[in-house]
């Protein structure tokens, strides 16, 4: 094979080098080249990042048209300078444009960094505080969620212990139909004697049962004791009626106290004086339901009158009928 000239071979080693040359030149500057150049960015609303990753912590928002200083490329992440506010951070490589501003680029009128900036943080804090409230409403409600979902489950055992203690409040109250228990008010005329002195006595009386003392009966009597050598006594009295209920619906039993007054003269008829002494009474009786409303109703007492010589103790029973509403 025939070898090439001297002059020819300086020719093609010159061509290599250049070639070489240029390659290196393109790659310096597709690399490097931009370091220390001036750059801007090219969109509203780019983040600086303190890391090159997008969940690293946030350090500005740029304006369009913000001046940046380019200190290193890396990868698809630029480390730059801001000229505004000197912050140093990583931005991505497609937000910003190396070189001057391209025609129609506007400077940004606020500073990054600036009272723009703080107000959007502030902005975002805002968000997160409403986002974690948020949270705990949700994690609140599905609390209740899981406590009514266990009251839904324990519905039918709760429903058999109502229905029970239903029932044994009954056993003990006996059922609402029973006059004496279900009465708002009603009305007694009676007739009776005083064991001691066979007194006969007549009176009436008022019940009145109110719904927040109810079953219990305010009891208001008044009445005539015929004395055998004086003049009739009067007395008034008031009481409580105590019902209880033994499981008989025709028949009501009841305790019953009180006290009142007895006007009653002292000498012989049209010449004595009159006293006005305290009584105290405390018994028992039955009301036997007959119908519409109406009752029988027996009563037991003993009965004590204070007098300014001595007290008198003394029974006494009546028998009346009564109306039940």
């Amino acid at each position: 094979m025939k070898s090439l000239s001297p002059k020819l071979s300086n020719s093609l080693f010159s061509y290599l080098a250049l070639r070489i040359l240029l390659v290196a030149a393109l790659i310096l500057f597709a690399t490097g080249g931009a370091i220390g150049q001036e750059a801007v960015v090219n969109r509203d609303g780019s983040l600086l990042f303190q890391e090159p990753d997008d969940e690293s912590a946030v350090l500005d928002i740029l304006s369009r048209g913000t001046k940046l200083q380019m200190i290193e490329q890396l990868g698809q992440w630029c480390k730059v300078l801001t000229s505004g506010s000197a912050q140093q951070g990583f931005i991505s490589r497609d937000a910003v444009r190396i070189g001057t501003m391209l025609p129609g680029m506007m400077q940004p009128s606020v500073r990054s960094g600036s009272e723009a900036y703080q107000n959007l943080q502030s902005e975002l804090d805002k968000s997160e505080t409403r986002l974690s409230q948020t949270q705990r409403a949700l994690e609140n409600l599905e609390r209740m969620l899981e406590k009514l979902g266990q009251l839904n489950q324990a519905a039918p055992e709760s429903s058999r212990e109502s229905e029970m203690i239903v029932k044994r409040e009954a056993d003990i109250t006996g059922p609402v139909e029973s006059s004496l228990y279900s009465h708002s008010f009603g009305f007694n005329l009676y007739s009776g004697l005083y064991f001691d002195g066979r007194d006969n006595t007549v009176g009436v009386s008022s019940l009145w049962s109110p719904a927040f003392i109810r079953p219990l009966s305010i009891e208001i009597e008044g009445g005539l004791t015929f004395l055998e050598d004086q003049d009739e006594a009067i007395y008034a009295n008031f009481g409580l009626i105590f019902p209880f209920w033994t499981g008989w619906e025709w028949m009501n039993p009841y305790l019953a106290m009180g006290g009142g007054v007895l006007r009653r003269e002292t000498g012989p008829p049209r010449l004595s004086d009159t006293d006005i002494n305290p009584l105290a009474n405390l018994g028992a009786g039955v009301v036997l339901n007959l119908k519409g409303g109406l009752n029988l109703r027996a009563d037991l007492r003993s009965v004590v009158e204070f007098s300014n010589t001595e007290d008198k103790f003394d029974g006494r029973f009546y028998l009346g009928l009564s109306y039940l509403r």
